[in-house]
């Protein structure tokens, strides 16, 4: 798992749940909102009784100069009304589809309009605020030079810029400002978990409690400098910016401003095959989660945090042996497992010697019949994916329910286990099969009705 394409990153990534002090009824027009910036005017659903305001910026574009940079905040007010009616363009990413540019740092309020229904259903309605924040080399670009300036890990900056501007904001929307939930599955969930060690510990009032879905701190590998260098000069040639015409590399500086002159068009063409992960920056992360928490240096809030029974984080490949499983693991997403700790893991999850009794390391535990093994992947899969599932997601759910209440904090822990009604036994319930759950939008997810014609 990386900060480089999470599940949902637009919607699920990053999500902010503010208690509601006042939500107006149904509208006559169109609503608006008073910003510090300006007034927006967004829409109205009725079919939701739900306002919403779509694709507000809270940073100035990442473009030019501020390529790579960290979010700078809005510096000008604007006169009139805006229009908040659409959502902004998604962030850069491979893979996707989507409304694809760089200027796309815009927050939305009100759009997880199922989620919501619910909390008005009980009549403890909420706020809920979804953002964009860079992704991939856009936010985690590594290099002497992005160190050097300050720049590093801008993604999650951008992140917290946008929980600043729920602070000034969102009183404007009926939301309480001193009640905010954050809340994000995967890679949304990591994001907060670096939130919460970030600056050390440090409390900015940010944010009151946190919800964590099937991620942790230590889900995405955090690389030293040095391991970005070749995927950075490779990214510099790609693009033109290696050095002059005379093949004599180009100082580091001009490196740096050559890049931020590259159209956007070129610099995605060049799409570099490393994942661009946060980086120990000495400042928004001064050390590895694992140092902090022994140092006791963490936000301490209440948490809700949870993972899917199986999750099924599998190595690619076929591993017949144990042998082949252990060769496996010595490059699995660049985790740097040393041998004696793999012999460790593999010493703690033993083989079974009868695989088709069924009694060999979950996951998935949907499995009924082990006779045979599951086509293409080897043996040892199950062992395996026992180990990556806990070292990716079963682990961080654990140590932070851990780590946070020893520090007096409540803590709730789930554990999701509904397999879609046509999912396969061998996928088990595996990472992000609870998101639909999560957003109240079950439709089809329990199979079909007894009423249906």
């Amino acid at each position: 798992m990386s900060l480089l394409s999470g599940k949902l990153l637009r919607l699920l990534g990053l999500g902010l749940l503010a208690s509601a002090s006042a939500i107006e009824g149904s509208h006559q027009s169109a609503p608006t909102a008073q910003t510090l910036n300006g007034t927006y005017e967004g829409l109205h659903l009725p079919d939701w009784d739900q306002d919403a305001f779509l694709g507000m910026p809270f940073a100035q574009p990442p473009v030019g100069p501020l390529r790579w940079r960290w979010p700078q905040s809005l510096n000008a007010s604007f006169e009139g009304v805006r229009g908040a009616t659409a959502y902004g363009h998604s962030c850069m990413q491979y893979g996707s589809n989507f409304s694809l540019s760089e200027d796309c740092l815009t927050i939305n309020v009100y759009n997880l309009s199922g989620i919501v229904k619910v909390s008005q259903d009980m009549g403890r309605p909420i706020v809920a605020v979804s953002m964009n924040y860079r992704l991939g080399m856009w936010g985690f670009l590594q290099s002497p030079q992005i160190l050097a300036e300050g720049s590093s890990n801008a993604g999650l900056l951008d992140q917290r810029l946008s929980l600043r501007w729920v602070q000034e904001n969102i009183g404007a929307f009926g939301g309480d400002p001193a009640r905010v939930t954050v809340w994000g599955e995967s890679a949304g969930a990591q994001s907060i978990a670096y939130q919460m060690f970030a600056y050390g510990g440090r409390d900015d009032g940010l944010f009151r409690s946190a919800i964590l879905e099937s991620g942790g701190p230590t889900g995405a590998q955090a690389e030293p400098l040095s391991w970005y260098g070749g995927a950075f000069e490779n990214l510099t040639r790609a693009v033109g910016c290696f050095g002059n015409g005379n093949s004599a590399s180009a100082s580091a500086k001009d490196q740096l401003a050559c890049l931020r002159s590259v159209d956007q068009a070129s610099l995605f063409a060049a799409h570099p095959s490393v994942v661009w992960n946060p980086l120990l920056d000495g400042d928004f992360l001064p050390a590895y989660p694992s140092q902090l928490m022994r140092e006791g240096k963490f936000l301490r809030v209440p948490l809700l945090t949870g993972a899917n029974t199986d999750e099924t984080f599998s190595l690619p490949g076929v591993q017949d042996t144990e042998e082949e499983l252990f060769d496996a693991f010595l490059g699995w997403r660049s985790y740097a497992l040393t041998p004696p700790t793999i012999r460790r893991l593999l010493a703690l999850y033993p083989d079974d010697d009868d695989p088709s009794s069924c009694q060999a390391p979950p996951p998935p535990r949907a499995i009924t019949n082990c006779s045979t093994p599951r086509p293409g992947v080897g043996r040892q899969w199950r062992r395996g994916a026992a180990i990556g599932s806990d070292l990716v997601m079963i682990a961080q759910r654990r140590r932070m329910a851990e780590l946070l209440t020893a520090a007096k904090q409540k803590v709730y822990s789930y554990r999701f286990d509904q397999r879609p009604w046509d999912g396969p036994e061998w996928d088990g319930v595996k990472h992000f099969q609870n998101v639909a759950f999560s957003f109240q939008n079950i439709s089809g997810r329990l199979g079909p009705s007894a009423y249906d014609g």
